[in-house]
């Protein structure tokens, strides 16, 4: 929709995209839908009007609340370092940074384009790049959005917390491959459009449990994406490897329920067998910590009919003879033995 519409105004041209996309989506889907196109398009006037369009649904906040913040700040670190936006976009954003765009809504992409020296002159880099580095590593965590209820986003506190877990990283990484939850937003969504993407991630099938423990609120939306990509065999090989671990039982569970995705039988199996040798191979606290949540975790496939109790019978059973003292697993075993 942005194609030969760059003679009209910023303000003109976001009140086009708003009344087009955001009557069947909320505000953030429809900022994330127009962000995941500006690195689609070369095209400098393009690439303007979506700057604004990711200012302009947050003007009403703080800069400092705009859930794009951190993008906006790559192109500050640009100006100094190359990596983000040519000349124009970098003064641009830096107009967005400063709140002068009362006085580019009124333009269009088009004069912004062909008289960048008139209208974005006074737009320098900032000089003080400390106050945009203690901005930066301010926001280097979900920045809620503004327009979610309050209440909504202190239930996802401990999902926020996680998100902003390094994940599988080195010991020496910079902060600026924390993954905030916001990027999380933006990456399921990106695979959501362009499921072929999935195989272009540079995630080996070998690191898939160590993402797990790192960030496991990730995996469970990262994990059905990548079990339909052209890896799937691969990602499933790693992931039935002992030990199974709380959250890779969580990240399973998920999958099967949730999502309704279908695992292979022989997957399944393996799985399951190496989940009930980890429970012998703990002691103490974690070992009846990891004996319930495999009794959950079973307890749940059956009573959904996931798991056919008499593929898994004998095995099932052994498990709660070994485990019957601890709570959950004399339901689970009453459960199996009401199935024969």
């Amino acid at each position: 929709m942005l194609v030969g519409k760059v003679d009209q105004s910023f303000g003109t041209l976001f009140q086009l995209y708003k009344e087009a996309n955001h009557t069947s989506t909320s505000v953030f889907t429809s900022a994330c839908n127009i962000f995941l196109v500006f690195d689609q398009t070369k095209v400098v006037t393009e690439r303007l009007v979506i700057l604004y369009i990711l200012y302009a649904y947050y003007a009403a906040v703080p800069v400092t609340e705009n859930p794009f913040l951190t993008f906006f700040l790559e192109f500050i670190y640009g100006v100094q370092l190359g990596t983000r936006g040519n000349w124009i976009e970098q003064h641009f954003v830096c107009a967005i940074l400063e709140g002068d765009m009362d006085k580019v809504e009124p333009l269009s992409p088009l004069d912004v384009f062909q008289y960048p020296d008139v209208y974005l002159a006074t737009h320098q880099p900032p000089l003080a790049l400390e106050k945009w580095t203690e901005l930066k590593y301010t926001t280097v965590r979900m920045i809620d959005d503004p327009y979610i209820d309050k209440a909504t986003v202190m239930a996802e506190t401990k999902a926020v917390m996680a998100a902003n877990r390094t994940e599988a990283i080195p010991l020496d990484a910079s902060p600026d491959m924390i993954l905030s939850h916001f990027l999380v937003l933006v990456l399921i969504r990106g695979l959501e459009l362009h499921p072929r993407a999935v195989d272009l991630l540079p995630l080996p099938p070998n690191q898939l449990p160590t993402l797990i423990e790192m960030n496991h609120f990730l995996a469970v939306d990262l994990v059905p994406v990548l079990l339909g990509g052209s890896t799937a065999d691969a990602y499933l090989h790693f992931l039935a490897q002992p030990k199974i671990t709380c959250n890779s039982l969580e990240v399973i569970h998920h999958l099967l329920t949730t999502t309704q995705q279908s695992l292979p039988d022989d997957f399944l199996h393996t799985y399951i067998s190496n989940a009930i040798r980890t429970c012998e191979l703990l002691e103490g606290s974690w070992q009846e910590r990891h004996v319930r949540m495999v009794a959950k975790f079973l307890q749940s496939l059956l009573e959904r009919q996931i798991l056919p109790s008499s593929d898994y019978m004998i095995e099932i059973k052994t498990f709660c003879l070994g485990f019957l003292k601890i709570r959950g697993v004399a339901s689970l075993f009453r459960t199996v033995s009401h199935e024969v």
